[in-house]
């Protein structure tokens, strides 16, 4: 209960694999998920793997879970944090719809007590993984809240961006 930071800094150091991935609790995986990811960081020689996403707020038709059918591109930490960045294409900068390489967590941890963690972390991830393998099947439904921060209007919890973005750069 000491929020998510801290869960997700627990599971990297519990983690007993050379693979990791977080998953938000309200969200849903696609079957093949952790398999096409492996099979794309594998098949590229990445570090890390993201796949495509949905966004859904009611429990998505079970149809929409078939669409798997891809061959995975390679790109490089250059193209990947710019795509992160303008948030256009993937990989985004989110923790989610990501497989990394264990490796990749060994000095690393998410920051406790802010809002967007994933992008106080993820983008320094995607720059010394050093080239990310893009698996572009909607693999990872993500569940959309009419409350969330995300979606709502901007206030000072939302100020923690500007720090943020600053070290990034």
């Amino acid at each position: 209960n000491s929020g998510l930071s801290e869960a997700r800094n627990t599971g990297i150091l519990a983690a007993s694999g050379n693979w990791i991935t977080f998953v938000d609790s309200d969200d849903i995986l696609n079957v093949h998920f952790l398999q096409m990811l492996y099979s794309a960081a594998i098949q590229r020689h990445s570090l890390v793997a993201v796949c495509g996403k949905k966004n859904f707020r009611e429990i998505p038709n079970k149809d929409i879970f078939n669409q798997i059918t891809n061959r995975p591109e390679k790109i490089s930490s250059e193209e990947a944090l710019i795509r992160a960045f303008y948030q256009n294409r993937i990989p985004d900068h989110s923790a989610w719809n990501k497989l990394f390489h264990k490796s990749l967590w060994q000095n690393r941890k998410f920051p406790k007590g802010i809002f967007f963690e994933d992008m106080a972390v993820i983008p320094a991830i995607l720059w010394e993984a050093q080239t990310i393998a893009i698996c572009k099947a909607p693999l990872y439904f993500y569940r959309k809240h009419k409350g969330s921060i995300l979606s709502s209007a901007y206030d000072l919890k939302k100020a923690e961006l500007l720090a943020i973005a600053e070290k990034n750069l």
